[in-house]
């Protein structure tokens, strides 16, 4: 069965938590305030101020990670959010976000056959700039999240050379461009999206992958690495509940739809 790797997952790094499982935790609260804005609040953009602050950490991570498979997990996983999205009348396009990172993967998978320089990351953020009006019909977010990815990677095999942090203020502020203009965010929306981003940016350049024996036997180091060490699960089971709970609200309620 899909979901019985779970609890694998969550024993195979181990009882203490680690730094990964924290930074998850965090992008995972965020995560789901993003999610209800988008799918019971899509007219109060507030909500999706404060849920883009998950962004980076993902896909950051994706990149941290740099794996050479992309598993068939996630593929089953995207391919039924596809089908909860067709069921409750979205769009199939843009894909979901697992075709967003396998998106990312091969991105990352590109830098890693270059040798890294400049002019490499001069060309890296290019493809991402240029590739994005396409992306974004294709799949959620578009390119505009590849350089966050770059930023993961470099920060994992080239952690002392400047192309580390030039990467990562370059992937925050167009991010942060690209959000408050598809937003349409006013001023201070942008500023605190942006500056939300930005700490969330300081973190991760500071960011080391470690366990955190303090956490041994805690209460919460189970629970937390039961969700952070399946986030791709509750990604997936916690959207489709939202949009099949919306669904069945429009059907029901008799005091209308939700916008």
């Amino acid at each position: 069965m899909l979901f019985l790797d779970a609890l694998h997952n969550t024993r195979k790094y181990g009882p203490a938590l680690t730094t990964h499982d924290i930074l998850k935790a965090f992008a995972i609260v965020l995560m789901v305030v993003d999610h209800v804005g988008y799918v019971f609040f899509p007219e109060d953009v507030w909500w999706r101020v404060f849920g883009r602050m998950c962004v980076p950490i993902w896909f950051f991570l994706v990149g941290y990670a740099s794996p050479r498979r992309f598993p068939d997990e996630l593929i089953t996983l995207g391919a039924m959010l596809l089908v909860t999205d067709l069921w409750v009348g979205e769009r199939a396009l843009p894909l979901n976000i697992f075709a967003t990172i396998l998106a990312a993967r091969l991105y990352v998978a590109y830098a890693e056959r270059i040798v890294q320089d400049g002019v490499a990351l001069a060309t890296m953020f290019t493809i991402s700039a240029v590739l994005l009006p396409l992306s974004l019909v294709l799949f959620e977010y578009g390119s505009q999240v590849f350089p966050l990815s770059l930023a993961g990677f470099y920060y994992r095999h080239y952690r002392h050379h400047w192309l580390a942090p030039v990467s990562l203020g370059v992937a925050w502020a167009f991010f942060c461009a690209a959000q408050y203009v598809f937003f349409h965010f006013s001023d201070l929306q942008g500023l605190i999206m942006a500056s939300g981003c930005g700490l969330v940016c300081l973190t991760l350049h500071h960011h080391h992958l470690k366990p955190l024996p303090s956490t041994l036997g805690r209460w919460y180091s189970m629970p937390v690495a039961l969700f952070a060490r399946n986030s791709h699960y509750v990604y997936t089971l916690h959207l489709m509940a939202f949009l099949l709970g919306r669904a069945w609200w429009n059907h029901t309620s008799p005091f209308g739809p939700m916008p």
